[in-house]
């Protein structure tokens, strides 16, 4: 199973693009760990909406902390084997976990990393999925083979259940 964490705060505006992204997802085998961090706009109902239609949507209510606090949270309270995250105002393709899954059991690594579009278009066309363990990661990064962003990868839980990769 894939946890995704999902830290949330006032993300109203763009919350249930990001929440029906994770819904179609064509891997079903996940839960969605939706942490609402202390939002005074209505991003908790929708969440809620989302945890009354689909059981693998769980909601964590929480006083405001952050958001490096907030995914450390879903760490500790994620079940699956693997580790997704994205933020409230992102959104996945529909087959974004399972490309990733594949990749990451099938080549036996420890993260499984793609590109991502922004409002810009294509990042890093030259980024392609691909495994990566985790004494490679910092070189790549040194070198700018490695993106420092959190949304575009599969990790296994054992590279993040400490949460350092998650520290302020």
């Amino acid at each position: 199973m894939i946890s995704i964490i999902v830290p949330i705060y006032n993300a109203e505006k763009y919350l249930e693009e990001c929440l029906e992204s994770i819904r179609s997802q064509t891997f079903t085998d996940f839960e969605a760990i939706l942490i609402n961090d202390g939002s005074t706009d209505k991003s908790l109902e929708i969440c809620k909406t989302y945890k009354t239609h689909d059981n693998r949507f769980h909601i964590i209510d929480n006083a405001n902390h952050g958001v490096c606090y907030t995914r450390n949270l879903g760490l500790r309270e994620a079940k699956g084997e693997f580790i997704a995250f994205i933020d409230a105002d992102d959104k996945y393709d529909c087959d974004f976990l399972e490309c990733l899954f594949y990749e990451i059991t099938n080549k036996k690594a420890d993260i499984a990393v793609c590109d991502f579009y922004s409002e810009k278009g294509c990042e890093h066309p030259e980024w392609k999925c691909e495994k990566i363990n985790c004494q490679d990661i910092f070189p790549m990064y040194m070198q700018g083979a490695f993106c420092n962003r959190i949304m575009n990868k599969l990790y296994c839980r054992s590279v993040v259940s400490d949460g350092t990769l998650l520290e302020a």
